[in-house]
């Protein structure tokens, strides 16, 4: 590199740097703590002691803004919902956390009862009561409390989200009927909410035919309505998602196994970009067709037919039975390839 290139470099990084040195010089204290504050929720963690000790940096950062005298009601509100978020996400991993939470619920009931971080607590404290570990799942009461925030905080838009999450509670002990209850009163109460009706139709669909449609890497349009006959998965995942790469071998030898005897696989990426789809099936010798969008507004977590289908989290899979129906779901390990040979069994075609 020349001198004129260095000299030319250190120009532009000065002048870019300056205004931002001038600009942190002019902060408020208040404005300071904001930003770090700021940083603070910003977490990468890999285990759950580091995303714990994450929640723990947002927890003094907010508590250092609540500390300075002359922080705008703003800023107060700014940290007091990043302190409710933090112990509450906390409290999801650390039971002991709980007495963290309810001590600062108090402190939001005395001091700050408009604050949008009283709805944060509420929600906590529903997900510990019901979901968390010895929490008791209970459709009926968790319902009806549900209602009851939903009608407190109509503009709290974590509470859709709870509403699936809490149907998940009973979909995981295969109790169906209670997820669908659970549903319907959500679309009652948030009618217009996409993910809630998708997360219904998802379970809904159980026993009945599937619409899988979309464009495939190879640019055809697929339909799962043509593999009639076969024994299919569908599977929603995506190259970035560590679990889904994870179950990959599995899903694999699964393929290998059954394929002659009438069992396909059909992928539904979640990729940000295709050319990352593109690479890893070629590296990864995935043999099987990929359901891909390639606009950017279709792509990652606004993929059509996971937004149809409520799919929130991935891996998620679909198991069709030859006659196109939809057996089972959710299928991982060593389940995957037992529901897959009962399937292959059962609906094999007779023999003389």
């Amino acid at each position: 590199m020349t001198m004129v290139t260095w000299a030319l470099c250190a120009a532009l990084v000065s002048a870019d740097d300056k205004p931002k040195a001038d600009e942190a010089k002019n902060l408020t204290p208040a404005a300071k703590a904001a930003q770090a504050l700021k940083t603070a929720r910003v977490i990468r963690a890999r285990t759950v002691d580091e995303f714990v000790a994450g929640q723990d940096k947002v927890v003094a950062a907010a508590d250092a803004l609540l500390a300075i005298t002359d922080a705008t009601d703003a800023q107060k509100e700014q940290a007091l919902v990043a302190k409710a978020s933090a112990l509450s996400a906390k409290s999801m991993y650390k039971p002991d956390a709980a007495a963290e939470l309810d001590a600062f619920a108090k402190v939001l009931e005395k001091d700050h009862p408009k604050s949008a971080a009283v709805a944060t607590i509420d929600v906590a404290k529903f997900r510990n009561k019901y979901m968390g570990r010895g929490g008791k799942p209970d459709a009926t009461a968790g319902m009806d409390e549900l209602a009851q925030l939903a009608k407190k905080y109509p503009s709290d838009r974590t509470l859709p989200g709870l509403y699936t999450a809490f149907a998940g509670t009973f979909e995981r002990t295969n109790n169906l009927d209670s997820a669908i209850k659970v549903l319907e009163a959500g679309m009652k109460a948030f009618p217009k909410e996409e993910r809630l009706a998708g997360a219904l139709r998802g379970l809904k669909v159980m026993g009945h035919p599937i619409e899988i449609v979309g464009p495939t890497l190879e640019g055809s349009e697929f339909n799962v309505a043509n593999l009639k006959g076969k024994v299919v998965l569908v599977d929603f995942w995506a190259t970035w998602c560590g679990p889904c790469v994870g179950e990959l071998p599995n899903v694999k030898e699964t393929y290998k196994k059954y394929h002659e005897k009438g069992f396909e696989i059909i992928g539904v990426s979640f990729d940000k970009e295709r050319a990352d789809l593109e690479k890893f099936v070629k590296e990864k010798d995935v043999p099987w067709t990929q359901i891909i969008f390639s606009k950017p507004e279709e792509m990652f977590w606004n993929n059509p037919l996971g937004k149809k289908y409520g799919i929130n989290g991935i891996p998620a899979t679909y198991l069709i039975g030859r006659d196109g129906k939809v057996v089972k779901r959710n299928l991982r390990g060593e389940k995957l390839e037992e529901a897959v040979a009962e399937e292959i069994a059962k609906s094999a075609p007779a023999t003389n």
